[in-house]
């Protein structure tokens, strides 16, 4: 991954923010990533599908995953918002291999007050670990911390 960029909006819905990832331009929805409000929230979504969220997903899929699969079908099963973070739980699968991915986007500030984003995923099958792409830099602990631009 060269870059990522996100957009945070704050809400007045129980999820308290949207989170966007940019891509060429474009921003897509990363959190959440189906509304709750939405019937086809904890349902599977194929990877190849005609919607907006499929799209968001496959998106995000070129950016992270290290693999050569692709995911055959997807399904959003939860999400958690709280004042410092934004949790996803979704469940891939893969040639019948079902992988629960969870990402974290934590907020706070740094050492001289800017807001900043953290963001990591983290797998329940540790042979999946490695299929996403993680932070490299020594420290790191695979997590990407992006400071906020004014």
């Amino acid at each position: 991954m060269k870059s990522v960029e996100f957009i945070v909006k704050e809400t007045n819905d129980e999820w308290k923010r949207e989170i966007y990832l940019v891509d060429e331009g474009v921003e897509y929805r990363l959190f959440p990533l189906i509304l709750p409000t939405d019937a086809s929230f904890s349902e599977w979504h194929k990877y190849k599908e005609d919607s907006a969220e499929a799209e968001t997903f496959r998106h995000n899929n070129k950016k992270i995953n290290t693999s050569p699969f692709t995911p055959g079908k997807w399904m959003l099963s939860e999400i958690l918002s709280t004042d410092v973070e934004s949790i996803s739980e979704i469940k891939v699968s893969a040639f019948n291999l079902k992988v629960g991915v969870t990402i974290t986007f934590s907020f706070s500030l740094d050492e001289k007050g800017k807001e900043q984003l953290t963001f990591w995923m983290e797998t329940d099958l540790a042979m999946a670990d490695g299929m996403f792409f993680k932070n490299p830099e020594p420290g790191s602990d695979g997590r990407f911390v992006l400071v906020k631009q004014i």
